[in-house]
């Protein structure tokens, strides 16, 4: 998804004010209230991996992605973590895990209701009985604009990036274009652009599509996270 920009992807995000950190400590206070015995975790898209490196000093960890480039950034960061090339609609692991998170909105780039029920029963099956689904759901169709566009600047000694997005809506489909400008002294001024098509469900979509893969689910606080929480709970194995 960001293959071309993977090198950029963390700097940018943390330019356009994205706190790991916070969102980090909120989620782990999220876990340990719902599951205090959890020793395991998935996460589900976890690009290059600035969550689950921090994950990983608590939990065993495991990460799914579909895109080789961001993972290659996830292999420096997190040595500790099994790292697998995957789709999240349709990976198996063949194993169950305490907790499956799937966080920053990844989970929008499912476009049909029929994908998102494919992604949620995916991940669903890979949690344990009594273990957590924790989603971070894409933006609901009344919140999406078109109208703005969004600009992160980012400077260091020898390079300078900017980036500057805008949108278009189609349905429930909204699709994005990212366009980079990249300069370094060393190897000049490079034009980069990227283009990504999100899908735009309703929290009550999402809910369902815990609900048909077997999960009780429930709205979480958000945090410093930007989006919506939902958490899953997968049965109890019946005495």
């Amino acid at each position: 998804m960001f293959s071309e920009s993977a090198d950029l992807y963390d700097l940018v995000y943390e330019g356009a004010g994205k706190d790991y950190e916070a969102e980090f400590a909120h989620l782990l206070g999220l876990l340990r209230d719902r599951l205090p015995g959890a020793r395991t975790l998935l996460d589900v898209a976890c690009g290059t991996g600035k969550h689950l490196a921090l994950l990983a000093d608590e939990l065993s960890c495991t990460g799914v992605d579909l895109d080789p480039g961001l993972l290659a950034v996830a292999t420096g960061r997190c040595p500790r973590a099994e790292l697998v090339v995957g789709d999240m609609r349709t990976f198996d692991l063949g194993r169950t895990f305490d907790i499956v998170t799937c966080l920053f909105g990844s989970v929008g780039y499912m476009l049909t209701l029929d994908d998102l029920g494919r992604a949620i029963a995916t991940m669903a099956r890979h949690v344990r009985p009594g273990g957590l689904l924790v989603v971070e759901t894409c933006n609901a169709p009344t919140e999406w604009s078109t109208d703005l566009v969004g600009t992160v600047v980012v400077e260091r000694p020898g390079f300078s990036a900017v980036r500057m997005g805008s949108s278009t809506r189609h349905g429930r489909v909204a699709e994005v274009e990212l366009q980079y400008l990249i300069g370094s002294a060393a190897s000049g001024i490079e034009h980069v652009v990227e283009h990504h098509a999100l899908g735009l469900f309703t929290e009550e979509e999402y809910a369902e599509a815990f609900r048909t893969a077997g999960l009780a689910v429930e709205r979480a606080p958000s945090g410093p996270f930007p989006r919506r929480i939902l958490v899953g709970r997968a049965p109890e194995v019946p005495a």
